[in-house]
């Protein structure tokens, strides 16, 4: 999985030659473009079809690893593709494709085999469907929840078509009845929870942009593709009105020119009666069917905030709160990865198209194949991009349930509960305190944001000073007295009022108003060791680092010898072995001893 994501993030060629991929099971059987279209370069192609049918053959697979002048789309057609970020490609993709649609005439329908299509007295098999909504993401959270995520801001792609049910003409012996299509008319709107959003014109490939869908305080809506199909026909009824019935004789002409009559007794042809005057009677007949389309989606906004400090020796200190799952933050190289890939797949509901006519239907290969970004995760939680700048310290967010993606994606997500983080806290080393040079970056394309110095409040750092001191000791117990105060400014530090304690033999003991504690411990050595475990920094202020001190029981001669002692030792051991490597080295590394 770890070569697939190198490959995605463009060293495609190096890691091809050395690649070795474990093949799965064949997937369902699908047929996406197989050249690349619509301006996208093979690279960016190859990345949108997880879920295609892949090569199983081991060999076959080998050989196209192995090609490296085919690169990504060689690897594309034996397994799918993880991608770190949501593919521009895919929203270029749907908005070429969208224009493969068949030309339109009113003898036929064009749809979707799954479409709904509806009836009227003339328009007959109307429909109207969304086939996609740029830019969006489908995020899988869980096996059951799975929202839709729309930028504010966005466009709508959809197809729309009808006939027109023309009635046959018929004659008899006295009226003739004809029809004729006059007009036809399409409109095409877009609804934003039943409120009108855009209104288009007659395209039966509409694209209908929305604004700032966040205005309405909400996230969830429902998008509607809406189309009202208007047809005029003309019936026009002829009536005769006077006939004229021939005689039943005639005269004739001989051969030598002399006429005859053929009376009543003699056999003729009798002609048939003839309309002398018609009357013409117009009607107009008018049909109107409205079709829609809805999607259920979720307004994706980043909302931003938290807290920044500047610990003691320099380093920046950001905790960032926001309000949906997001894909990180980051300033130039280093920053924080969530828990997130991406891949694109095609809509199988288009992958055939219906022509309906009023003789029948017929099926056929659909040339469009809209593509759909999705979201799901591959780690159980946060981590750093670069562990020699950044430290992540705390993780706050839900536990959830492993989403499952379609059979037909073969991709790891992972197995078991990860957390969904709605802030991250991390200690970076740098000295740019400035919060803008951060960049936070969402689920959906181009949904990203720039951290602001007045959405994030500034927590004081310092540094703490933890003393311990004997007091009343005996051969049973002894009387500690822990003192804590800010070094900085040298007021006490209390502990029943804030995050944090001191940690004395595995009790943690909370200081008072005047940043005191007296504790009695059972005497099981010479000596009590403390520790300031202060709370996270960006819950309390001022915040503080941590600090230790040692006790020493007995007199304060003895304690300084035992000092002396403790100390001796390791420094005597040091100047010990540098003595030894000078004197083996000849470097002349201390002046203390002289060269003999």
């Amino acid at each position: 999985m770890q070569l697939l994501r190198t490959l995605a993030r463009g060293t495609v060629l190096g890691c091809l030659a050395v690649a070795t991929v474990t093949l799965v099971v064949t997937q369902s059987t699908a047929h996406p473009p197989a050249e690349p279209d619509h301006g996208l370069n093979e690279t960016t192609f190859a990345g949108l079809w997880a879920g295609d049918e892949d090569v199983t053959n081991e060999t076959t697979a080998s050989e196209r690893l192995t090609d490296t002048e085919t690169g990504l789309s060689a690897l594309a057609t034996v397994t799918d593709i993880p991608l770190d970020r949501p593919p521009e490609a895919a929203e270029q993709w749907n908005r070429g494709d969208l224009r493969e649609f068949p030309a339109t005439d009113p003898s036929r329908s064009i749809h979707p085999a799954d479409a709904r299509l509806q009836n009227g007295t003339y328009v007959r098999d109307a429909y109207a469907a969304i086939f996609a909504i740029t830019p969006s993401t489908k995020a899988h959270l869980t096996p059951v929840k799975q929202p839709l995520f729309v930028a504010a801001n966005g466009t709508v792609l959809g197809t729309t078509d009808y006939r027109i049910d023309v009635p046959a003409d018929n004659e008899s012996e006295n009226q003739s009845v004809s029809w004729h299509l006059v007009n036809n008319h399409l409109t095409t709107r877009l609804l934003v929870d039943g409120r009108v959003e855009t209104v288009g014109g007659g395209s039966h490939t509409p694209t209908l942009s929305y604004t700032a869908l966040d205005r309405f305080g909400q996230s969830a809506h429902t998008l509607t593709l809406e189309a009202t199909i208007s047809a005029t026909l003309r019936k026009e009824v002829r009536e005769c009105t006077d006939w004229r019935t021939p005689t039943n004789s005639s005269t004739n002409t001989t051969d030598n020119g002399n006429q005859t009559t053929t009376g009543d007794n003699e056999t003729a042809e009798s002609d048939s009666p003839l309309c002398t005057e018609w009357q013409v009677t117009n009607t107009t007949h008018t049909d109107s069917v409205t079709v829609r389309d809805n999607v259920d989606i979720s307004v994706y906004t980043l909302s931003v905030s938290g807290f920044q400090t500047q610990y003691p020796n320099g380093d920046l200190g950001l905790t960032v709160y926001k309000n949906l799952p997001w894909r990180g933050y980051s300033a130039g190289t280093y920053g924080v990865n969530g828990v997130w890939r991406f891949y694109a797949a095609r809509n199988p509901a288009w992958d055939t198209l219906v022509t309906t006519t009023g003789d029948g239907k017929a099926q056929s290969h659909s040339p469009l194949h809209p593509v759909q970004v999705h979201a799901y995760p591959v780690e159980t939680g946060s981590t750093p991009t670069s562990r020699t700048h950044v430290r992540l310290l705390h993780a706050y967010g839900s536990r959830l349930f492993p989403p499952l993606l379609q059979p037909d994606v073969q991709l790891d997500v992972v197995d078991s509960l990860y957390t969904v983080s709605y802030g991250l806290a991390a200690r970076v080393r740098t000295t740019n305190h400035d919060v803008s040079q951060f960049t936070v970056y969402g689920l959906v394309r181009g949904v990203n944001t720039k951290l602001a110095s007045a959405q994030f409040s500034e927590v004081p750092f310092h540094r703490s000073n933890l003393t311990v001191t004997f007091h009343n000791s005996s051969t049973d117990t002894a009387t500690v007295e822990i003192s804590l105060r800010d070094a900085t400014t040298g007021d006490p530090i209390e502990t029943q009022e804030r995050e944090g304690y001191v940690l004395v033999r595995g009790h943690r003991i909370n200081t008072s108003a005047d940043g005191t504690a007296t504790v009695e411990l059972n005497v099981t050595g010479s000596s009590v060791a403390a520790r300031y475990e202060p709370g996270w920094w960006w819950r309390t202020q001022p915040a503080y680092t941590s600090d230790a001190d040692v006790a020493y029981q007995g007199t304060s001669t003895l304690n300084l010898f035992r000092v002396l002692y403790q100390t001796g030792i390791p420094v005597g051991l040091f100047l010990l072995g540098v003595f030894l490597i000078d004197r083996i080295t000849g470097w002349d590394l201390w002046p203390l001893w002289g060269r003999r």
